[in-house]
């Protein structure tokens, strides 16, 4: 429960929207699509700091997380990450391809805790969020309570030990 922050105060104000990529490894996680959407959004003058972390411990990582509103995760996957989870449990917006209607893992009880997005539609999506940071904002809120409530140890941890004694 100690590396859960709800921090939605970021989001009010802020000097510059920070966007986070902090890929385990470039190719699987679609980190040229993301730096192709982020070339994309700047030449067209939206204003933003997009911080890539190839090769930060996951302390490091964490660390930079709390200080970020929106994070792009992975392209290619349709079950949550553990990072994802990271990100939502710092009050951040994710974008990433794992889609809640399709895979019934724990953390995907709320609809609107991330934006399920693709490859192809990194672009579209972040730009939305840059346009509308308030939105963002819902999001992460949505996200946090749902990472709170299926991966905290208060609260997932009861619910494993629940499930083990009625097996045992």
């Amino acid at each position: 429960d100690k590396d859960f922050n709800l921090n939605l105060k970021k989001f009010d104000n802020p000097e510059t929207i920070k966007v986070l990529h902090a890929p385990s490894n470039p190719k699987i996680k679609g980190t040229e699509y993301v730096r192709s959407a982020i070339v994309t959004l700047k030449a067209e003058g939206y204003q933003f700091d997009y911080l890539e972390y190839l090769d930060l411990s996951n302390l490091q990582v964490l660390e930079r997380l709390n200080k970020s509103h929106i994070v792009l995760n992975e392209f290619f996957s349709l079950a949550p990450g553990v990072f994802g989870v990271e990100a939502l449990a710092n009050s951040c917006e994710l974008l990433t391809s794992s889609d809640q209607f399709l895979e019934e893992s724990p953390g995907t009880d709320n609809q609107e805790a991330w934006i399920v997005t693709k490859h192809d539609e990194i672009y579209d999506n972040l730009k939305l969020l840059l346009e509308d940071l308030e939105s963002a904002k819902e999001y992460a809120r949505a996200g946090y309570e749902s990472a709170f409530r299926n991966a905290s140890t208060s609260r997932s941890g009861a619910r494993l030990n629940d499930l083990l004694s009625r097996i045992s």
